[in-house]
């Protein structure tokens, strides 16, 4: 185990990150920070149409959106496609960040 591997342990600890799981062999973390979470959850206040969940297995973000298709006409399905491309544009370059944690 490398010098670094305790520093960067310290580092994370120090930003309040939680370590899931660590490999000392590998010289590897597995982090979460629940801003994420929290800010998701706040973006989600101003999507129109559907919202950020997580999968089955909690470690992906999905937008989802539940339509009825016995009655679903296209305005419906154009709106909550320009909200999608509206959160898309607004919010991609935080969603990309998350994307690398």
């Amino acid at each position: 185990m490398s010098t670094y591997y305790n520093k960067v342990k310290d580092y994370l600890l120090n930003l309040e990150y939680n370590i899931v799981q660590e490999d000392t062999a590998e010289e590897l973390f597995v982090v979460e920070n629940p801003d994420i979470y929290k800010s998701l959850l706040i973006k989600n206040r101003e999507i129109i149409h559907g919202a950020f969940t997580l999968d089955e297995s909690g470690k992906k973000v999905i937008f989802r959106d539940t339509l009825q298709l016995e009655n679903l006409d296209q305005n419906e399905l154009e709106a909550t496609l320009n909200s999608l491309e509206m959160l898309l544009s607004e919010y991609s370059e935080e969603i990309i960040s998350f994307s690398k944690l």
